[in-house]
């Protein structure tokens, strides 16, 4: 009996360990194939998202280049006319310069419509390793050293074809994630290949192939992951590697570029975390089956051989007893019958055991029995039971009735009634008086030990149930535990991808509230002063959502524990002194369990359940599992807190180069400005270092041509009196004739007609000369380039006059001046203003036309108008005439910096340019300044 009842309770004890320590085990592989399945199909699909990011990138520069650069598509047109020289060549080979450092590409190539390269930056790659990916246009992924993306673009103006465009972009990043190994374990690599034919794919390099390969599309008939990546098939299998090793494949398409990606890992590097855990796992069955023996041994062994001695104790009692014992339940069956009773009344315990007991009486008193009994059973008043003996009949088996003494008794076993009775054969009682008394009182010890060691027996097998029943608690709420985590992992997953912290925060509530049997839920954060901010709730209804109201500091359960951070179960919540209590009609609330929430060392909130299920209070092992996944949520919020400065980060980045390319614009703006006045101080100064150096000679002349003049009217004097003193000779003197035919020859009188208009035309010529020296110094002024007051109708003239040789041929020129006072001014500076309107006027007339200038006061500024009847502006083009390097004109014919230059000038003298134009009828430009620049 005893080696059963062990048996049976280590068997139990073995069973209950094993089968705990094989679900954990399960759960835990379970769980880890899961999550190294799940980064690996993540890691995958970032590494596809990653090379599609770079691949955009590299197509939208290409299209930049191409389509959304109009200085460099009309240089284009010009190459395609043939119109364009060598320095529109150079030109477009700088400004690829620029684009290819600008843009950090590799090379860059430009070619006209014939297919022949205009210009080129940089060197493309020489024999890579290459793969064509789908695209309208060629577009190529290279290897060498790292990935290299080739495009070809069509460049477009105006819907019309004028070249292609070739760039060639490393893709820094790509080779950078595809180098990088830290995070795949030591077997795992990725491969990116696309399809050569249906029955070849060719892969760029690998981690176990450091050089680019081709490869079979299908082993045995069976397509590699690989080639259902390149199909555009996606999943994740099992299978054997060209290593023949067992991996685990997660593949994918990329896109719709025609490549596939793999990414995998060994299938003994996955199972590692497993067996890693079995190494403690095992050992920790181990000690709890050891444990479990040692307990049986200590507390079962002892307790289940009192009970077998105790029993047989009873047995030996009742079995050596002269009295018949008989034993039956309230329906009268006997249970028992020892051997005094088969003696006595001549039956074998197993002819009676099981049937009623008034066979042991003759017919005539059962009747009585039986009505006494159900008396007894209904009422509970007893004549006998209990009542010491009485003398009854009995019958033997061979039907002969005695006289016996009996006494009855009660008992209750097990929750149900048992009847004991004692027979003695009355013929026999005076010599067995004695034997009898004693054997009665062994009798009572033996009931009462019987008792005692069914009642042992009984609490040993509830400890028993007890411990079994802890052990099926502990395992459901181990499940629940891990069910809570992946829950909260899944909504830390949906709030990264949302940013809705109030789903998440009801999401971390009803996992909570499943783990712990409460009925009620809540979440209350705090602000960096105590104050409560959001009170998020979970099963209870809007007319019950005062369970906390926005206490002050100090007041409600709530604030209590955001001040002393720390977790708090509380068992009765009415009797609590920080407690205020709940506002009527509220539902009656218990215990409670609050556990806080601290991230970067602050107390940011606090989870707050109520109500266990079946009124129960919350336990340590509740406080034990809610704080674990409290710290789980901690670390969620610190990331998302991490992610968010991240963001704010990025986006002053994002701001700050917004500003510096806003800066790089304004500056070049500024050095092409600088540029074109340092240009045209550069011509000022030419021209008055020409002006200086032509005056002094220009004086000599002047002051020759004067004296050459005078020298002249005295020699023409001279010849006079010799013509009046010729009548004097005689006519016969041969002298008088050779000087008559000398004359005649040298047509004496047309010379001296000739060398008069000789002359004046002379002097006119050095006449204008000086003026023009004139005008080229007083449109430089290099000698007044401080503020001072100036003609302005001088200095017009002045520049009409420098500007006349490009307009005489085609223009006529209108002046219209009226009173002008001297304006405050800089004359070199408006000079240059007035030059670049004149010959901006002069450009927009194609053959003939009329330049107007026109000037005016009103009030304290004075206008400067210069119109022409051109072709005009388009209105489209009206609002960026004043921007830098913008021009209508052709290429080579303009640096779109004139205007700019001007507008700078005159709003440099707190002056301002107004614009009106109408094509195919003319611009006109009207300047106005203040005739005095107010103080600074």
């Amino acid at each position: 009996m005893e080696r059963r009842i062990s048996a049976l309770a280590a068997a139990i004890l073995v069973f209950t360990v094993l089968a705990t320590g094989t679900v954990i085990f399960s759960m835990l592989a379970q769980q880890i194939r899961s999550e190294l399945k799940n980064g690996l199909v993540r890691t995958l699909n970032d590494r596809t998202a990653l090379f599609q990011q770079e691949v955009g990138k590299g197509i939208d520069i290409a299209e930049s280049i191409a389509n959304r650069r109009p200085h460099l598509a009309r240089m284009m047109v010009a190459v395609n006319d043939g119109s364009e020289d060598e320095k529109v060549r150079r030109e477009i080979g700088m400004v690829l310069e620029i684009v290819r450092l600008d843009q950090r590409l590799s090379a860059l190539a430009l070619y006209d419509l014939s297919g022949e390269l205009v210009a080129k930056s940089g060197e493309f790659l020489r024999e890579p390793f290459a793969v064509s990916l789908r695209r309208p246009e060629k577009a190529m992924l290279k290897w060498q050293d790292g990935f290299y993306l080739e495009l070809v673009t069509t460049m477009r103006l105006q819907g019309k074809k004028i070249g292609t465009v070739s760039i060639e972009y490393p893709l820094a990043t790509l080779t950078a994630a595809f180098l990088n190994y830290q995070n795949h374990g030591e077997t795992g690599e990725t491969a990116l290949c696309a399809a050569l034919s249906p029955e070849q794919m060719r892969c760029f390099p690998t981690r176990h192939r450091p050089q680019p390969f081709d490869s079979p599309r299908s082993v045995d008939g069976k397509a590699l992951p690989l080639s259902l990546a390149i199909d555009g098939e996606s999943g994740a299998i099992m299978a054997t590697d060209y290593r023949a090793q067992d991996v685990f494949d997660a593949y994918s398409p990329v896109g719709n570029s025609g490549l596939g990606m793999v990414m995998k890992i060994d299938q003994a590097e996955l199972r590692r975390p497993i067996h890693e855990h079995l190494l403690w796992i095992v050992p920790l069955l181990a000690g709890l089956l050891a444990l479990g023996f040692a307990l049986l041994r200590w507390q079962v062994g002892p307790v289940v051989r009192e009970v077998v001695n105790a029993r047989a104790r009873v047995h030996g009692i009742l079995d050596n007893t002269a009295d018949g014992i008989v034993t039956a339940d309230e329906q009268g069956v006997v249970e028992s019958f020892n051997y005094a009773a088969a003696r006595i009344f001549g039956y074998p315990a197993a002819e009676v055991v099981g049937r009623n007991v008034n066979m042991l009486m003759p017919e005539s008193d059962r009747s009585r029995h039986d009505a006494g009994m159900r008396n007894y059973l209904s009422t509970g008043k007893a004549r006998v039971i209990g009542h010491g003996s009485r003398e009854m009949r009995g019958l033997r088996k061979d039907g002969t009735v005695f006289p016996m003494e009996m006494t009855l008794g009660e008992m209750r076993l097990d929750g149900r009634r048992l009847f004991i009775a004692s027979f003695r054969d009355t013929s026999e009682l005076m010599q067995a008086h004695d034997e009898l008394k004693s054997s009665f009182a062994a009798l009572q010890v033996a009931s009462r030990d019987l008792e005692e060691t069914h009642a042992q027996l009984r609490r040993a097998e509830l400890d028993q149930a007890q411990q079994m029943n802890a052990l099926a608690e502990a395992n459901v709420r181990m499940a629940l535990f891990h069910d809570a985590m992946e829950q909260v992992r899944h909504a830390d997953t949906s709030f990264s991808t949302s940013g809705d912290m109030g789903a998440f925060y009801h999401s971390l509530l009803n996992d909570v509230m499943s783990l712990t049997g409460a009925k009620y839920g809540a979440v209350g954060l705090f602000d960096t002063s105590g104050k409560l901010q959001q009170f998020l709730t979970e099963g209870i209804s809007e007319e019950e959502r005062h369970i906390i109201g926005p206490y002050p500091v100090g007041k409600g359960l709530l604030q209590a524990f955001y001040r002393e951070n720390t977790t708090t179960r509380i068992d009765r919540i009415a009797e609590d002194p920080r407690s205020c209590g709940f506002p009527p009609g509220h539902p009656p609330m218990s215990s409670l369990l609050g556990v806080p929430l601290n991230v970067g060392g602050n107390t940011r909130g606090v989870i707050y359940l109520t109500d266990k299920d079946g009124g129960a209070a919350f336990t340590e092992q509740d406080e034990m599992l809610v704080e674990m996944v409290a710290r789980e949520v901690e670390h969620i919020l610190e990331r998302g807190e991490l992610m968010a400065s991240l963001r704010v980060s990025n986006q002053a980045l994002t701001r700050e180069r917004t500003e510096q390319q806003s800066l790089i614009a304004k500056l070049q703006e500024a050095q092409a400005q600088l540029l074109q006045s340092e240009k045209m101080a550069s011509i000022g100064q030419l021209a008055a270092g020409v002006a200086h150096e032509i005056n002094n000679p220009i004086g000599y002349v002047y002051s020759n041509l004067g004296s050459l003049d005078k020298y002249m009217q005295d020699i023409f004097s001279v010849l006079e009196s010799f013509e009046a003193a010729e009548g004097e000779f005689p006519s016969n003197s041969e002298s008088l004739a050779r000087i008559k035919a000398h004359k005649e020859s040298l047509d004496l009188p047309f010379l001296k007609e000739d060398i008069l208009a000789l002359m004046a035309e002379s002097k006119e010529g050095i006449t204008r000369v000086k003026k023009i020296v004139q005008d080229l110094k007083d449109f430089s002024h290099v000698d007044e380039a401080e503020w001072q007051w100036s003609d302005l109708h001088h200095g017009l003239d002045s520049t009409l006059n420098i500007v006349w040789n490009e307009l005489k041929y085609k223009i006529e020129v209108v002046k219209e001046y009226g009173d002008l006072p001297e304006v405050e001014c800089i004359p070199s500076q408006l000079n240059q203003v007035f030059m670049n309107l004149l010959v901006n006027a002069g450009h927009a007339i194609e053959s003939k036309g009329t330049i107007t200038i026109r000037t005016g006061q009103e009030g304290d500024q004075v206008w400067v108008e210069i119109a022409d009847n051109g072709k005009g502006i388009e209105a489209a083009h009206l609002k960026r005439i004043f921007e830098p390097f913008f021009t209508t004109k052709p290429i080579g014919k303009g640096t779109g910096l004139g205007l700019s230059l001007s507008y700078g000038i005159v709003t440099n003298h707190h002056g301002h340019i107004q614009v009106e134009s109408t094509p195919g009828l003319g611009t006109s430009f009207r300047v106005w300044l203040p005739i005095r620049q107010a103080a600074a």
